[in-house]
């Protein structure tokens, strides 16, 4: 006789969950560095250092877009997951639509320049990738949970 063994499978929801979680972090990360780091502000100082006058505005506009992608990234991962827990049919296809998306934003977030310097410090734009991580395997399990 032979003893079978259960591990515990992770659910499209669970990871989703995390996800979310994920951009939670990303976003209380940009508000703690507006009132304790200051990394946003010396990047964009930096990179309008030689001109002026440009940098008025380049710093709210950067922490805006930020918390607006984190704000609009949690509305992507709550949609996906009442469609998970539905096990709807357009779940996974909404949920890879959406990774995409956030991917290219995250990516392009953190390499986007202007005078040759990156506007976002690069340990931001590198947290600004765990989300897409995360989503990467959310994404799988709902192909997953789809297929069976």
């Amino acid at each position: 006789m032979t003893a079978r063994t259960t591990t515990p499978r992770t659910t499209a929801p669970a990871a989703l969950w995390a996800g979310l979680a994920a951009t939670a972090l990303t976003a209380v990360a940009v508000v703690v560095d507006q009132g304790l780091i200051g990394s946003i502000h010396d990047q964009v100082t930096a990179a309008y250092a030689g001109y002026p006058g440009l940098d008025a505005g380049a710093e709210s506009f950067v922490v805006t877009t930020l918390l607006g992608l984190a704000v609009l990234g949690a509305a992507g991962w709550l949609l996906t997951l009442r469609g998970a827990r539905r096990r709807a049919g357009w779940a996974a296809p909404a949920g890879t639509a959406l990774w995409v998306l956030g991917l290219g934003a995250a990516v392009t977030l953190m390499t986007a320049t202007e005078y040759g310097t990156t506007l976002v410090p690069a340990w931001l734009g590198v947290l600004g990738l765990l989300p897409s991580l995360v989503g990467l395997g959310a994404v799988v399990l709902l192909w997953r949970e789809r297929r069976s």
